[in-house]
């Protein structure tokens, strides 16, 4: 017999291990990069071709891969309403805290996660003023340019940022914007030591943004307040500042495993 169909094979403990992590490493590829062939999979994560056909038909037979016309393979139904699931408990945990601070900042009140180069929105509550700013859940900002952005960007700590920086496009959105790496990284390791962020117009000229992040297990949330500058000068600002810091605090003494990082700002001395 063949000793790839014995059936003992299965009952080691090792590669039963060893199976379940490049399965689990073919599933990880598909979710970030979308449709992929088995030849790609193959290359990307150095594994035998035939390997990958094995582990690829038996999540596809689970109904975790789905196979396209094209021969590629995306995910399948399970794994879209488990991450469905996930994200609407995650936004139910955080939606009491971004009404709170939209209702006691008047503004609005964001929340955003690291996605590659960029932060994505996960939700957003409008403020309660006719003129006020509003970005739409699945929309992606730069992080160099962005409070929200920079706030997720310090959650890394000293080192991970020096590695990513480099690789961020740091385009000009406006007069204000950060376009330089050294730049950047002072300003990242500054918000570091103060837990706030602030955009100043570097975004979108007529608009600032205070912000600040929870950290939740492994993954960093971004929480910021946002509006015109007409409502935000400098004194609304710390205003604003220590909203976040009351409302963050508040939230991780009710969320056990939740962790946020104050220090006195010196933004305003």
């Amino acid at each position: 017999m063949d000793k790839s169909t014995e059936p003992t094979s299965l009952s080691e403990p090792s590669l039963v291990v060893g199976t379940l992590a490049r399965g689990l490493k073919v599933l990880s590829y598909v979710i970030r990069n979308g449709p992929s062939t088995n030849g790609e999979i193959a290359t990307a994560l150095r594994l035998p071709k035939a390997t990958v056909h094995r582990l690829v038909q038996v999540l596809t037979d689970q109904g975790f891969l789905v196979e396209l016309d094209s021969r590629s393979y995306t995910v399948g139904v399970p794994f879209i309403l488990a991450q469905e699931q996930l994200q609407n408990n995650t936004l139910g945990l955080f939606k009491p805290l971004l009404e709170s601070v939209a209702t006691r900042s008047g503004e609005a009140a964001n929340l955003a996660v690291l996605n590659g180069n960029m932060a994505l929105y996960l939700s957003s509550v409008r403020a309660r003023h006719l003129l006020g700013t509003f970005t739409n859940p699945g929309n992606t900002v730069p992080l160099h340019a962005t409070g929200v952005g920079k706030a997720l960007l310090a959650s890394l700590g000293e080192q991970a940022p020096r590695q990513l920086i480099p690789s961020l496009s740091l385009e000009r959105y406006s007069k204000a914007t950060i376009t330089s790496a050294e730049g950047l990284l002072g300003e990242i390791l500054k918000i570091g030591n103060t837990g706030l962020a602030f955009d100043n117009e570097e975004y979108t000229p007529g608009v600032r943004c205070v912000a600040t992040w929870i950290r939740l297990g492994k993954v960093s949330f971004g929480i910021s307040i946002s509006g015109p500058v007409q409502r935000i000068d400098r004194d609304r600002m710390k205003e604003l500042s220590e909203i976040l810091k009351d409302s963050s605090t508040n939230f991780c003494r009710r969320v056990h495993g939740a962790v946020s990082h104050w220090t006195d700002s010196d933004q305003f001395s």
